[in-house]
């Protein structure tokens, strides 16, 4: 658990070590009841999360190093379509997943670059601009037809026709897909 468990270090080295205990704890519940249990052929709508205090991040983020553990190499994270809210959640998780490649929704090329040689976090607005640029990515990227992909909804958004287009084209850009939502 390479992954997982450096991001767990990290929390502790931060001082907060029941919280450390509490994302190593829930990557594991999740990680064995769901993504162990992933046939990789399938596109699953996955598992709800709620939101415990101010952990939600974490949380997330334990349960993408547990999977990118298991083999999981492309997790595209959906925030909503809000400037500042996109740009704080991707720092975040470029501070938080500093062994992942993570991409912005300008970062096209250095997802190409980066080639899956180290998994990848795509932060992305639900915009549809956005969306419609990566899934057109995402799409003519051969190798991901071979793979699984896991989507996560950090904000929930209600079915707007193109981003809900968008969302499932991308999930469907894959071999298999994982659907992570988090409730706020």
């Amino acid at each position: 658990m390479r992954y997982l468990d450096t991001y767990v270090e990290k929390i502790r080295t931060r001082g907060d070590d029941y919280l450390a205990d509490y994302v190593k704890r829930n990557a594991h519940r999740i990680g064995e009841r769901y993504l162990e249990q992933f046939d990789f052929i399938s596109h699953e709508r996955g598992i709800m999360l709620d939101s415990e205090h101010d952990n939600g991040m974490e949380q997330l983020c334990g349960i993408i190093c547990y999977a990118a553990d298991l083999g999981f190499p492309l997790f595209v994270f959906l925030t909503e379509n809000r400037v500042v809210l996109y740009e704080k959640t991707l720092q975040r998780i470029k501070s938080e997943m500093e062994d992942f490649c993570v991409c912005g929704e300008n970062d096209c090329r250095f997802f190409e670059k980066n080639n899956l040689e180290e998994p990848a976090v795509v932060v992305l607005k639900k915009n549809y601009r956005v969306l419609k640029l990566w899934d057109m990515v995402l799409n003519s990227t051969e190798y991901l037809k071979e793979i699984p992909i896991i989507v996560v909804e950090h904000e929930n958004y209600k079915k707007m026709s193109l981003i809900g287009k968008y969302i499932s084209s991308i999930k469907n850009s894959a071999y298999s897909s994982f659907l992570l939502k988090l409730a706020v």
